[in-house]
């Protein structure tokens, strides 16, 4: 989650809702009810209720969204991987060798 948040923060150390939606709507939709869900969540990990994450609110934040299956991220993740692995596979049996060497990190490996 750390190379994920790095590579999406700004230089005040803080991740913005806009920046939070367009990181999430990589493997998912959302609509304006759980943008505002969302932004509630986001609120409520702030210390200061802005709508803003530093790194250890991104962490929280990543653990409810993923423990709780939010906006269906979890599923959509996995299919995602499944998605991966059958075109994995038949890559291998066109050429007889995988594309590369990959290993699945979880919903981190999707960005």
């Amino acid at each position: 989650f750390r190379q994920v948040f790095l590579s999406s923060v700004d230089s005040s150390g803080e991740m913005d809702m806009p920046v939070v939606i367009e990181l999430l709507e990589k493997i998912t939709s959302i609509d304006d009810e759980e943008t505002e869900e969302l932004g509630e969540l986001v609120r409520q990990l702030n210390p200061e209720r802005r709508q803003v994450v530093r790194f250890p609110q991104f962490l929280r934040l990543m653990h409810a969204i993923t423990s709780q299956n939010l906006f269906g991220l979890n599923t959509t993740a996995e299919q995602l991987a499944d998605a991966e692995r059958v075109r994995k596979a038949v890559r291998k049996s066109i050429h007889g060798k995988p594309n590369g060497k990959t290993h699945s990190r979880g919903f981190a490996s999707i960005f």
